[in-house]
């Protein structure tokens, strides 16, 4: 009778001290706060913006269509004042300055060559004239025909441009046989001429290479008039 007592006892001991702990672990503490002051909290979400802001966005592809007529292509420009400065005879010479280009045969050596004598044809990368497209005022050109049909490929002689009519030439040195078709392999020359000229000018000019050959002589004049109170212009 004793011993059961006893046993009760210690039961209803646990029991106490079972409930007891998780009425403490339920119960919860006082909880401590400091205010962040303003000044610091607009610190820390400018520092958050500013983060935001210097973050790299990478775009490793996109499904936008791109217009091939308005893609980024290498295209280097040479004006008129470019061409003055060179003193260039020819459109040939003013290229003949770009390391692109492979330089052609001068008149003298290439008056023995009975298929095409004393023409300039522009050659990018040397992969051959009948692979750089060349256009005038965006538009193109009847080629020139060899003297003699001996398989050479017909190619535009640009001894037929003088300098002094010429606004600017641009040259699209990267492949553009997408847009232009296979005779743009290696590039396209586009010649832009002057379209509107007022007055008259005259230039002549002489040279000669440092060991006395390579004689060259220009002499040129360009006269240009508007009518119908300037809605035309003759050049």
């Amino acid at each position: 009778m004793v011993s059961s007592k006893i046993r009760r006892s210690e039961q209803l001991r646990q029991s106490l001290l079972v409930t007891a702990a998780l009425t403490a672990a339920f119960c919860g503490g006082p909880a401590f706060a400091q205010e962040v002051p303003a000044e610091a909290g607009a610190a820390t979400e400018t520092s958050d913006e500013r983060d935001r802001d210097n973050r790299e966005i990478i775009v490793t592809a996109s499904r936008t269509a791109t217009n091939g007529l308005q893609a980024p292509t290498p295209t280097q420009v040479v004006g008129a004042e470019v061409i003055e400065k060179q003193g260039a005879t020819t459109v040939m010479e003013v290229l003949n300055q770009n390391p692109a280009f492979k330089a052609t045969r001068s008149p003298g050596a290439n008056a023995t060559n009975t298929s095409s004598p004393a023409q300039a044809t522009a050659d990018l990368r040397a992969l051959g004239g009948q692979r750089t497209l060349v256009l005038v005022n965006q538009s193109r050109v009847v080629p020139f025909a060899p003297a003699s049909n001996l398989g050479v490929p017909t190619t535009t002689d640009l001894n037929l441009f003088p300098t002094l009519m010429i606004e600017r030439v641009d040259v699209v040195t990267g492949g553009a046989s997408a847009l232009y078709g296979s005779d743009a392999v290696s590039g396209v020359v586009n010649i832009i001429m002057k379209k509107k000229y007022d007055g008259l000018q005259v230039t002549a000019q002489a040279g000669t290479a440092e060991e006395g050959d390579y004689n060259n002589y220009r002499v040129g004049f360009i006269g240009g008039t508007s009518f119908s109170e300037g809605r035309g212009n003759i050049v």
